[in-house]
């Protein structure tokens, strides 16, 4: 049996766009939660709402609803909803019974409220993950499933919505509707991950990167590229760009220190101050050992004439001043299990660092000079079994295509035994010859 809902007045501002006309409005959690469905009769075809409605990620939803269970500081964007077959009434307020105002013409009946009597179909047409999200939220709220906040209580919570009239009585206007969700899900933009860096405070790799430009003497004062991407030039004065350091941070914290994943540092939840203050140890800790490895990178953190010492080593090929060297780097080291950061170090102390060096030559850097970053991870492999890492399928093949384009060889045609077990193997691999 459906249950009939009650009238409610949804405080709201009107306004137009092109030839939509909506509503801006907040709702109550658990208003939103009932009244609202997932997305249906935007198509004709029953079987196109499926598809549109499995899109729907269980495992966002998951996330969302922790995010809101969890942190005391959370907020939405809006959703935008849009009512169909019974429409609900528009209330206009009277301005001048409450404010003094000069030119309340101007804004006289786009101020008032939306009476809802129950009856109304409202689906999401931008938010369907947040109000599943919600609903999932609820649910377990209710059956005392996840722990109830007494100070920041979920039902007191009211979501910024937006409300657009949808006609589903024929094609044309479904269409309509199909493009406006089109509008805002496809054309979206991303953040990207120097806004990440700049502004999230739940990521810890982005919270150290910060600290690390803003606190530490040897990221900061132009010791690191923090606008124009995240390419460095031969003559930059910088080690890297701050995007290089994030990624290594997130090598260390995900891959060598074992954090936890990517996906699970970075999703909506902030570290404590301790967890914060031990992630600034670890990457403190990194470069004191990055720094004891390599005295040219030392010499640029020692030294007030860093620019100099940076274009010097990178003019002559040094591995660790190109970002893709850094990286790798800190993927060899991931590589080395159930050590200290020392001893892993300790593991690379007679590879080869310049980019005119095999494996480098050839897959990093091109006869031409350019930069080909794409073939870090055959380099790598080259790398680990030279040091007697043992290599997993995927990586013997990746070793196998870096020698191939070294030698010039058919891949089909470069054997396992052809892979290098020692550096001194490693140097030779130029000279492979194939049957």
């Amino acid at each position: 049996m459906e249950i009939q809902m009650k009238n409610i007045f949804i405080p709201s501002v009107k306004g137009n766009i092109g030839d939509w006309v909506y509503y801006t409005s907040v709702m109550p959690i658990r208003e939103l939660s009932e009244r609202v469905s997932f997305v249906k009769d935007v198509h004709k075809s029953n079987i196109l709402s499926e598809l549109l409605q499995r899109s729907i990620s269980d495992k966002r939803e998951i996330e969302i609803s922790n995010y809101l269970a969890e942190t005391d500081q959370r907020f939405l964007n809006s959703l935008v909803l849009a009512i169909y077959d019974t429409l609900p009434q528009w209330h206009p307020a009277s301005i001048e019974s409450t404010f003094v105002l000069q030119n309340t013409d101007e804004i006289q009946g786009d101020v008032g409220l939306l009476e809802f009597n129950g009856n109304e179909k409202i689906i999401p047409i931008d938010g369907q993950h947040r109000l599943a999200g919600i609903k999932y939220l609820l649910e377990k709220y209710n059956n005392k499933e996840i722990k109830r906040n007494e100070n920041y209580p979920i039902l007191a919570d009211i979501i910024p919505v937006i409300f657009i009239a949808h006609r589903n009585d024929s094609e044309k206007n479904r269409l309509r509707t199909r493009r406006l969700f089109t509008t805002l899900n496809k054309y979206a933009v991303k953040v990207n991950k120097q806004e990440i860096i700049a502004i999230d405070e739940d990521d810890p790799m982005a919270i150290t990167t910060r600290w690390l430009v803003e606190n530490d003497k040897r990221f900061y004062d132009g010791r690191i590229k923090i606008k124009g991407g995240a390419n460095i030039d031969i003559n930059d004065e910088c080690l890297t760009s701050i995007e290089n350091l994030y990624d290594i941070l997130t090598i260390l914290f995900v891959k060598i220190l074992k954090k936890g994943s990517q996906k699970t540092l970075t999703q909506m939840k902030r570290p404590s101050n301790k967890q914060l203050k031990a992630y600034r140890r670890e990457g403190i800790s990194f470069f004191d050992c990055l720094a004891n490895y390599s005295p040219e990178i030392k010499d640029f953190f020692d030294s007030s004439s860093y620019g100099e010492i940076a274009q010097n080593y990178r003019q002559k090929g040094h591995v660790l001043f190109r970002p893709v060297g850094l990286k790798l780097i800190a993927n060899l080291l991931s590589k080395i299990d159930g050590q200290l950061l020392e001893e892993r170090f300790d593991r690379l102390k007679n590879l080869p660092m310049n980019l005119n060096l095999l494996p480098f030559r050839g897959l990093l850097i091109t006869k031409h000079g350019k930069m080909q970053d794409s073939n870090e991870a055959k380099a790598r492999n080259l790398l680990l079994a030279s040091i007697g890492i043992s290599l997993n399928v995927t990586e013997v093949n990746s070793a196998k295509a870096g020698i191939a384009i070294i030698t010039g060889h058919n891949k089909n045609k470069i054997k396992n035994s052809h892979i290098p077990t020692t550096i001194n193997d490693l140097k030779k691999i130029d000279k492979i010859k194939v049957n």
